[in-house]
């Protein structure tokens, strides 16, 4: 089964993923970025969720600033990540 990625600027294609401190897999509607951010220190998380609709409400809380950090979310499918 293929999974739409619902941002192509961050995509699997182009992620770097030495930028982020930790990975968030199941991030949801990405609460928990944030709470890695707090209790783990880390400033820069790629959240991936299966979910489009919760992806994009990740996306928007961190285009809107809800979530502070240097943050991505991704939509697709953690068994197709290298």
């Amino acid at each position: 089964m293929e999974y739409t990625r619902i941002n192509d600027a961050v995509s699997l294609e182009n992620l770097d993923f030495n930028r982020y401190d930790y990975l968030d897999f199941g991030c949801s509607s990405g609460n928990s970025l944030s709470y890695g951010s707090k209790y783990f220190g880390g400033t820069a998380c790629l959240g991936v969720d299966i979910d489009q609709e919760k992806i994009a409400e990740a996306q928007e809380k961190i285009r809107t600033g809800k979530i502070k950090g240097q943050h991505a979310a991704v939509c697709m499918d953690v068994l197709q990540l290298p």
